[in-house]
């Protein structure tokens, strides 16, 4: 029997290849390694930036800790890192860089009893170099924590209805509960599980011997507890959230702002994996594997709804962060399918794919880690050094973004204030003064006076630049003289 040309099978339980213990855990440990040595290296040198200093303020200041009770997991791991071993880049930075090296891991010990051992050792390996996962491995923010979590209660779920075990469902619910509490965005996974749990009642596919009513009570029963007991301080922040200012990724033109979170999150996953990614869901469907038909939901849900959101309102392409494993699983299973064609005529060719899968990861790596890129943010702790070496006691300095430059300012005499880049240039006092202007704010944002001034007025003392192959994250200080 066929469907779509391609021979079908019934979805089965695919247990992991009689490997050798040895070889499983050598595999682990290429992995782990491979993924330390991308996120230790450099992990203290960028500075921080203004959402970094969010976290430091929210880990660390009792009086600002207003997510205390929502998603307070991953500030308190973060505080309890900067208290032991003092606040500064590493130590902020270092708990979101230990999820990050031990995910690859996880995916592959957890993913390869339900999708096969090449897939999902291909799978880990793209994690462990995505670029995408370097980089909010190396920030002090919550999304590495909120991948391994929702990741893994996934990779659980399927494992726990496959073999009608209880005990896999719970943790499992568990997990979903600690990746909501990381971060809002691991409840998209959750409503992606739910999705699944309707498709495999809707489809008339042989179903799981788990999927009964009590398993799924005990995967959704840890987090309705928790939203009984959390509810109405969730509901109330995301309230705020929602009513607030929209952020840069608001579009006039719901179109544009649809299409910008599907562009952006292809972007950040890798253009080539989506592809790869849409030919191993395709199979999976085609062939009616539950496991496909679940890591499709986990992949396909979340994003859809951000399109939503940001066709209608405003959303970020980091909140589908969620989706990055589920995605390069299917990718996995399309790159092993190939290399297993492959195989029958030429051995050497098999490793074509995986390799013309790896250089533009690594290439973008490359590229991070480089001067021209600097981490892909802004430098201002080079030029607060520019400032402590050239600015008097005393000095006022205007800033597009003051609370990291203020953080770096610290004990010096020097004044940070907030430039509002919308007002016109009057509203400044008539004295000399240092301005720090992220440079994408200046093209972009600024009233039209205030770009014309710097550029005519101001003199240009200090630039640091940095860029990606999508955004200018240089940083330039000029300095007034009065009026």
């Amino acid at each position: 029997m066929s469907l779509s040309g391609v021979e079908t099978r019934l979805p089965v339980d695919h247990p992991a290849p009689k490997m050798p213990r040895a070889r499983v855990w050598m595999i682990v440990l290429l992995l782990t390694a491979a993924a330390a040595a991308f996120r230790l290296y450099k992990l203290g040198e960028w500075s921080f930036w203004v959402d970094e200093m969010f976290t430091l303020m929210d880990s660390l200041d009792p009086q600002r800790l207003y997510h205390g009770m929502t998603y307070p997991l991953s500030y308190i791991l973060i505080g309890w890192s900067m208290t032991a071993l003092g606040v500064n880049e590493w130590s902020a930075r270092i708990v979101p860089a230990i999820f990050g090296i031990i995910t690859p891991a996880m995916v592959y010990l957890l993913g390869r009893r339900s999708f096969g051992d090449a897939p999902s050792a291909i799978a880990a390996g793209l994690l462990a170099i995505s670029p995408w996962h370097l980089y909010w491995s190396q920030m002090a923010r919550f999304y590495t924590m909120t991948l391994f979590f929702s990741s893994a209660a996934i990779l659980l779920v399927h494992r726990g209805l496959e073999v009608n075990k209880k005990s896999y469902m719970a943790g499992a619910g568990v997990l979903m509960v600690m990746s909501a509490l990381s971060h809002y965005s691991g409840l998209l996974s959750l409503v992606a599980v739910g999705a699944y749990a309707v498709g495999v009642r809707l489809l008339r596919w042989p179903k799981p011997q788990g999927a009964n009513l009590s398993n799924w009570l005990i995967l959704f029963a840890p987090f309705i507890l928790t939203a009984l007991v959390l509810g109405s301080r969730a509901g109330a922040l995301f309230s705020t959230y929602a009513a607030g200012q929209p952020t840069g990724t608001s579009f006039s033109n719901p179109l544009v702002g649809g299409a910008y979170m599907v562009v952006s999150i292809s972007y950040r996953i890798g253009p080539a994996l989506v592809l790869l990614a849409l030919v191993g869901l395709w199979l999976g469907i085609c062939r009616r594997e539950r496991g496909a038909l679940l890591l499709t939901s986990a992949a396909i849900v979340p994003v859809v709804l951000l399109v939503v959101v940001g066709m209608m309102s405003h959303a970020e392409n980091r909140y589908a962060f969620v989706v990055l494993v589920p995605a390069l699983l299917l990718a996995g299973s399309a790159i092993s399918e190939a290399a297993g064609l492959m195989m029958k005529t030429n051995r050497a060719l098999a490793f074509v794919i995986p390799i013309a899968i790896a250089l533009p990861l690594m290439q973008h790596n490359a590229s991070y880690f480089s001067s021209v890129s600097n981490g892909e943010r802004w430098n201002y702790r080079a030029a607060a050094e520019f400032l402590r070496s050239n600015a008097q006691r005393g000095d006022m300095v205007y800033s597009s973004m003051p609370i990291p430059l203020d953080y770096y300012l610290k004990k010096t005499g020097l004044t940070v204030r907030d430039l509002d880049i919308g007002k016109d240039i009057t509203d400044l006092p008539n004295k000399p003064a240092w301005l720090v202007m992220e440079d994408a704010t200046r093209g972009e944002s600024a009233s039209r006076a205030l770009a014309r001034w710097l550029e005519t007025d101001c003199n240009l003392v200090a630039h640091f630049p940095a860029s990606s192959p999508v955004a200018n994250y240089g940083l330039s200080v000029y300095y007034w003289d009065g009026y």
